[in-house]
């Protein structure tokens, strides 16, 4: 069997080309953009075809190198942080705490299902975690990062069937969840009129427009957004070793995450002590979402 190996350089160049790949064919196939299948899954599931032909036939198979992946990984979660809003969870209201109990229930459901079927099966109970609420509420991000934590310990195949199931479940819920949600609308005759169709549409294509004038993109605020996003991980890279050596093991992004969020809002808390104009915690300020790197001029 020949073996490719592709070190840092390659991997990435590789996966770029499997996302304009996805990209690509996705905006061919209709009912790919019906359902919401992303490109990278797109890419990436025609590539593992490919490789697991080639697998069990015995003709190749490939070697990444994952110090990116990792990397990315972070800086990923790191950037969702910077995305918390108080004021964002109080319009949510009662809402919120509804969805929230939903996801926790849930989430008990799928560990529960997935422990028991593995130790049916004989299988390692890390196995059903890996194949429970990790994929299936958490998505590839959470698989991808939680997978080789198990890994560590002692779950062989942790990471290949917590990404496996992650893309079961993306798929199941695009395929099952579009035809629900299509027939609960014409159920319940969720009609939208002409005219609030159309002044929902001019006030969005204002509201982007305006956007589009505020959020113009500068090398100075590309580097802001960057800087900021080095300091969370930074910080949360010094701190998640000393919650290690006290005896709790947390993936490496959780905690940039978190240092990102509390960034957000003391910045936010900053600037309104300061006479910004802005409210602390403001959903409206989307520049502090690191999107576009905006800050009010007398902040520059």
């Amino acid at each position: 069997m020949a073996t490719f190996t592709f070190d840092m350089y390659l991997t990435l160049g590789l996966a770029i080309v499997l996302y304009l790949l996805g990209s690509g064919i996705k905006a061919k196939v209709g009912v790919l953009q019906k359902y919401y299948i992303p490109a990278p899954v797109i890419g990436g599931t025609l590539f593992s075809i490919v490789m697991l032909i080639g697998h069990n036939m015995g003709l190749f198979s490939f070697t990444f190198d994952g110090n990116l992946k990792n990397f990315f990984m972070v800086v990923f979660f790191t950037t969702i942080g910077f995305l918390a809003s108080v004021s964002a969870l109080k319009k949510g209201g009662v809402g919120v705490i509804l969805f929230l109990i939903a996801a926790v229930i849930l989430v008990i459901i799928q560990d529960g299902v997935g422990v028991a079927l593995a130790k049916v099966f004989g299988l390692n109970p890390g196995i059903g975690l890996a194949a429970g609420s990790i994929p299936l509420t958490g998505g590839h991000g959470t698989s991808g990062a939680f997978g080789p934590y198990l890994e560590e310990h002692g779950v062989n195949g942790a990471t290949v069937v917590a990404i496996a199931s992650a893309t079961y479940g993306l798929v199941a819920g695009c395929v099952i969840g579009g035809p629900i949600a299509k027939r609960l609308k014409d159920k319940h005759n969720l009609v939208c009129k002409e005219g609030d169709a159309q002044k929902a549409t001019q006030e969005q294509a204002e509201k982007d427009e305006t956007l589009a004038q505020k959020g113009t993109m500068s090398e100075k605020s590309f580097f802001k957004a960057a800087a900021m996003i080095g300091i969370a991980m930074g910080v949360g890279g010094l701190i998640t070793p000393l919650i290690k050596k006290a005896g709790l093991s947390l993936p490496a992004y959780l905690i940039p995450m978190l240092i990102a969020a509390i960034m957000r809002i003391c910045i936010l808390c900053y600037l309104q002590h300061h006479g910004a104009g802005l409210r602390c915690g403001s959903y409206r300020n989307r520049s502090l979402r690191f999107r576009y790197g905006r800050y009010p001029e007398r902040y520059r």
